[in-house]
């Protein structure tokens, strides 16, 4: 009886697709300024963002960029009581993640870069700056893409 659980334990954990098969469990997709962006972090923004791979491997580079900018100003710092509210926040909207470590991490990058844009920009064009702001940081960065294996 004990070793059936076990086998269905490790059927259960067996991918789904040869696609999922083939794939690394984790990996660096891309290197900013000396700081990779792992296989991991994508999946979890594709999850929580319902983006395509590609599209969340940009997400994820723009979403670094940015909070390390963001890190730079004091008055983005988040509170213990704004970290725990971002990631509680990010947790009741996507339930279906089980990785609340990243998903925390997520959230309080999160809550610094918006801190961040309410201090820098004002004005009716705030989605033109910050495009534009996104754009210098990408400007003076250095960003590797690593092919895919």
């Amino acid at each position: 009886m004990r070793s059936r659980g076990l086998v269905l334990a490790l059927l259960l954990a067996l991918p789904a697709t040869a696609e999922e098969a083939a794939e690394p469990l984790e990996r660096i997709l891309a290197d900013v300024d000396g700081h990779p962006i792992l296989l991991s972090e994508v999946r979890l923004l594709a999850s929580l963002k319902g983006l395509e791979r590609a599209a969340a491997l940009e997400a994820a580079i723009a979403a670094r960029l940015m909070q390390r900018e963001a890190a730079r100003l004091p008055q983005a710092a988040l509170a213990p009581d704004e970290a725990e509210a971002a990631c509680a926040d990010l947790k009741r909207k996507a339930p279906q993640i089980l990785d609340h470590g990243g998903l925390c991490a997520v959230a309080r990058h999160e809550a610094v870069v918006l801190k961040y844009v309410g201090f820098r920009f004002r004005g009716d064009l705030l989605d033109a700056q910050i495009e534009a702001w996104l754009e210098e940081l990408r400007a003076a960065a250095t960003i590797r893409y690593n092919p895919a294996p």
